[in-house]
């Protein structure tokens, strides 16, 4: 082999044919709301250096924000729509949770909002049952015990 075949990690011929790869990933983010790397591949059939090198380009540009959502237990919000597409196509739970996904910068992620809500209404239901199991027991409930069970009785 000649070392030139191995000098680079970017294959010169796309990157220089008078292509604009990154208005064609952009509008296919914007089209689609958002998108990982493979996906952008299958749709464009651009090689997979070339994606990734254009990728970085548009985060860098701010023109895309890339997300990792490894952890969540709730599905971000610029996901949503998407969801039933991706187990149509047999991409579930852990596949999902692991790809990079891309947006545009507008994207509106309400996961963690709805987490904290959610974690507020346990905490409340909570406290409410602890204010009638106290009451059963014929132990005065607490101030909040008493706000909680008053709060859901109305």
């Amino acid at each position: 082999m000649v070392q030139e075949e191995l000098g680079g990690f970017r294959p010169p011929e796309e990157l220089n044919n008078g292509m604009d790869y990154e208005t064609i990933i952009y509008e296919l983010v914007k089209k689609k709301g958002c998108c990982y790397p493979a996906e952008i591949r299958r749709e464009t059939g651009f090689s997979k250096d070339t994606i990734y090198f254009h990728l970085f380009q548009l985060v860098k540009q701010e023109k895309l924000v890339k997300h990792n959502i490894a952890g969540l237990f709730v599905v971000p919000g610029w996901l949503k729509p998407r969801i039933k597409e991706l187990w149509d196509m047999n991409i579930k739970g852990d596949r999902i949770k692991g790809m990079a996904w891309y947006t545009l910068p507008g994207a509106v992620d309400i996961a963690g909002k709805d987490e904290v809500q959610r974690d507020k209404e346990h905490r409340k239901k909570i406290t409410k049952i602890d204010g009638e199991m106290n009451i059963r027991r014929g132990v005065e409930p607490t101030a909040e015990q008493k706000e909680a069970m008053k709060e859901g009785s109305d």
